[in-house]
């Protein structure tokens, strides 16, 4: 299903609503075995991505690696962004100890407790969902990524005039207002994870920090008429928000959360952007189920062959078998990096 990355310099945009200019290649065949890579697109739009109404002093500081904070105290209570040397250390609520391969060494913070998430809602109250560009979202807290302290509980796409007024602890410009600018997981559970007239599509996390401005799913106005597998050739066709291109054929994808959303024929997986890797629907080659034996990710739903058995990307538990659960775990299954390196990714594991 995947072929090893050719990757050009990552272009990094933040923008909540405008187009998208994605010149990076990242190889990868389709069923056919044909050789695709992201699509150069032709769109056109202001780079915006400035922050409205929040300058981060009203950021958290507790809950830092190596630093007691209001959090320290109940880590082992259900508290996050404790800091941790091992999952002991952490709760069953946040049992993710993790580290700097989890999350990227840009963001500055290694070894706490934490746990994967789809949107900021599913964090404790005062941490925010991160797309890590990694392979995963992880809760964390905003001070680390700029954002406001959340006081309140606007989702991804509602109006805003402060940081403070969103869950994610961010609110960006976008074309129409100020919006709050958070992450998000399935096109198909748009309605549920975005506000009214967004939509879950792909884009450049719009953060005011480097850290926080990853190729990802995010909550944003509604993209173009073409759903998984559609022709396209520039993302602004797409509902998904991003065009998939290559020297025989260029399709849109969308993002996705759960293996089987994507329609018959398709999976749901990983793959890379620039350094950036996202799940969204790609056809695939193989059939076999999370836990099933496997020799390589092409005979797996879910692109993922760790340790011999089928596995697929996650956001939560909810989408692991019985006995498995959502953490990180190295994508041995083939290289996707630069240099071919492996990448520690949220796939369900035992």
């Amino acid at each position: 299903m995947r072929t090893a990355p050719v990757v050009v310099a990552a272009v990094m945009v933040a923008c909540l609503a405008c187009t998208y200019d994605i010149p990076d290649l990242a190889s990868r065949p389709d069923a056919t075995g044909d050789d695709l890579s992201e699509a150069s697109n032709d769109d056109s739009g202001d780079d915006q991505g400035s922050e409205a109404g929040s300058d981060g002093s009203d950021s958290s500081s507790g809950g830092h690696p190596g630093e007691a904070g209001p959090t320290d105290a109940g880590c082992t209570n259900g508290g996050s962004l404790c800091s941790c040397s091992g999952t002991s250390d952490c709760s069953t609520e946040t049992p993710i100890c993790a580290q700097a391969a989890d999350v990227g060494a840009d963001l500055g913070h290694a070894g706490f407790c934490t746990k994967p998430c789809c949107t900021s809602a599913d964090c404790s109250a005062g941490a925010v969902c991160f797309a890590s560009g990694q392979g995963g979202n992880y809760c964390v807290d905003p001070a680390w990524l700029g954002r406001s302290t959340p006081a309140s509980s606007a989702i991804g796409g509602a109006s805003c005039a402060s940081g403070s007024e969103c869950r994610s602890g961010l609110c960006a410009s976008g074309t129409s207002g100020n919006v709050c600018a958070d992450t998000c997981c399935s096109f198909a559970g748009s309605s549920a994870e975005c506000a009214s007239g967004s939509q879950c599509a792909f884009g450049f996390f719009q953060g005011s920090a480097g850290p926080d401005r990853h190729f990802a799913a995010l909550c944003g106005p509604p993209g173009g008429a073409g759903t998984a597998g559609s022709p396209c050739s520039v993302s602004a066709e797409c509902a998904g928000g991003f065009c998939y291109t290559g020297a025989s054929s260029s399709f849109c994808v969308q993002p996705c959360a759960v293996p089987t959303e994507c329609g018959s024929g398709y999976a749901c997986q990983l793959d890379i952007n620039g350094t950036d890797l996202y799940a969204a629907c790609f056809q695939f080659a193989g059939g076999n189920a999370q836990g099933s034996q496997c020799d390589n990710f092409q005979n797996c739903l879910g692109g993922l062959c760790n340790g011999g058995l089928c596995s697929n990307p996650c956001f939560s538990d909810a989408v692991c078998t019985s006995g498995w659960r959502c953490k990180p775990e190295v994508d041995d299954s083939y290289p996707l990096g630069p240099q071919n390196q492996e990448y520690t990714v949220l796939a369900c594991g035992p």
